[in-house]
């Protein structure tokens, strides 16, 4: 969005997502819309509660408001229910966005947009004024892959792969970080939120572990430019997807070692 200079309006969360305060705030401040990711977000790896959703579809129905849905992680879930979506709980209302990045391939740069179909055409000039088209050939890759009942069959796949390699990072960090840091327990995706004792700086910190050949990112260019540079630093978003969960194991050690 900084291409085009917005003046950013910050919602504030809680344990269920973005307030209802919040929000309705923002609708009453005509912002042009409302940009959430309700599934497994990133960075926080956190979802937004069907009691939550509930009302933020009804404030985007009294005040008229366009929320952008963004679900790339949505099928990516290794423990409890899958929720309505805000598009399915306010069609008139959202624009619901899609990826094939995370479920099929991440070097196939696809997507899809569900909404109303006016502004869909929209999106489909400005979309083509940035990049002129999306591969044909990618998208024939897609198309035979989801048509052919593949894609169904890899997703289970993938979550089976995913699950302990999640339930691993969750109990190195018990096992070893810091009893004054504490983290999210997402229940898909693939990040988990830590923040570090307030004494912690995560950019500092990553310099102690990259040498030792352990990454992980800094939270502080998470938090929206006018929160910073107050905010955010002792925060770090960790990726458990690509990595065996005993690998994993090994390098929560590290960077528990590095902060002590």
């Amino acid at each position: 969005f900084n291409f085009y200079k917005p003046v950013y309006f910050n919602l504030e969360p809680d344990e269920e997502g973005p307030t209802t305060e919040s929000i309705k705030k923002a609708f009453l401040a005509h912002v042009k819309f409302i940009y959430l990711v309700a599934d497994f977000a990133n960075p926080s790896g956190s979802t937004i509660s069907l009691k939550r959703r509930k009302e933020i579809a009804f404030l985007a129905k009294k005040y008229n408001g366009l929320i952008i849905e963004d679900s790339p992680y949505k099928d990516l879930r290794y423990k409890g229910k899958h929720i309505p979506s805000l598009y399915q709980l306010a069609p008139h209302n959202t624009i619901y966005l899609g990826s094939f990045s995370k479920v099929l391939a991440p070097g196939l740069r696809l997507g899809y947009a569900i909404g109303n179909p006016e502004l869909i055409r929209f999106l489909t000039i400005a979309k083509q004024g940035a990049d002129l088209f999306t591969s044909g050939f990618d998208q024939a890759i897609a198309t035979e892959y989801i048509t052919s009942g593949a894609l169904k069959n890899h997703i289970p796949k993938i979550v089976a792969l995913y699950r302990p390699r999640l339930e691993a990072m969750l109990s190195a960090l018990e096992d070893y970080f810091p009893k004054d840091s504490h983290w999210t327990h997402p229940e898909g995706g693939m990040f988990v939120w830590v923040t570090l004792p307030k004494t912690i700086d995560a950019s500092e910190l990553l310099k102690k572990t990259l040498s030792r050949k352990v990454a992980f990112v800094p939270g502080k260019p998470f938090f929206p430019p006018s929160a910073r540079p107050k905010v955010g630093l002792n925060t770090m978003r960790l990726n458990f997807t690509n990595t065996p969960p005993e690998v994993i194991r090994k390098a929560i050690k590290i960077i528990a070692e590095e902060i002590r």
